[in-house]
């Protein structure tokens, strides 16, 4: 029960993918991000989306390729179905998470989070996640941090195939849209390709598992 933990996903890029693999997700090596240097996970695939590559093909036959390893790894005894992504599913222990709604404060007193400018530690020594609540920087979906990598054992790797279903309510979106007043908007992700509806939210993006 202290460890507290969790089932979460982990969005990858497939050249990412074979490092992380047999060499572990490790925080100690992550750039940073809104809520610190971390290896960062979600509850929610929808959210995780916006982080993955795409596989377009098999490339066992290229051992000049980038993928060739991994897919000498992963699809030997398994088709390469094409267009595909990674999603990993991971066993995390949170312990008892900071939160934050901002990525400066702890929630509840005001705080500081980390414990110095690097990012890469929280201030209490005790504390090796962070939980990043709805309603400042995030918007949709929460995300958690966590900064030790012996917190994080990889169970799962998920090939994924995207299927889009979206209303034609408005033209297609640019990549990056201007900052403005409504909830919507003022997502610190904005600047991303967008996945769904921008007038209500209401889009539907599906991954099928493959």
């Amino acid at each position: 029960a202290e460890a507290n933990e969790a089932l979460l996903l982990h969005g990858t890029k497939p050249h990412h993918l074979h490092s992380i693999l047999f060499e572990g997700l490790d925080p100690q090596i992550s750039s940073d991000g809104l809520f610190g240097r971390g290896t960062y996970f979600a509850e929610d695939a929808a959210k995780v989306d916006q982080y993955l590559g795409v596989d377009l093909r098999d490339r066992k036959g290229e051992p000049a390729h980038a993928l060739h390893r991994l897919h000498h790894k992963l699809y030997t005894n398994l088709p390469h179905k094409g267009h595909v992504y990674y999603v990993l599913v991971c066993s995390v222990a949170l312990g008892d998470p900071s939160r934050t709604r901002d990525g400066r404060t702890e929630l509840g007193g005001g705080e500081p989070l980390f414990a110095d400018e690097e990012r890469r530690a929280l201030r209490r020594p005790a504390r090796h996640a962070a939980l990043a609540e709805l309603g400042e920087r995030v918007v949709r979906f929460r995300e958690l941090v966590l900064f030790r990598p012996e917190a994080i054992q990889i169970e799962l790797v998920v090939a994924v195939q995207r299927t889009r279903r979206f209303c034609d309510c408005s033209p297609p979106l640019p990549a990056a849209m201007p900052m403005g007043p409504l909830p919507w908007q003022r997502n610190h992700r904005w600047a991303r390709p967008q996945l769904v509806c921008p007038l209500s939210l209401a889009g539907e993006s599906s991954a099928a598992a493959t």
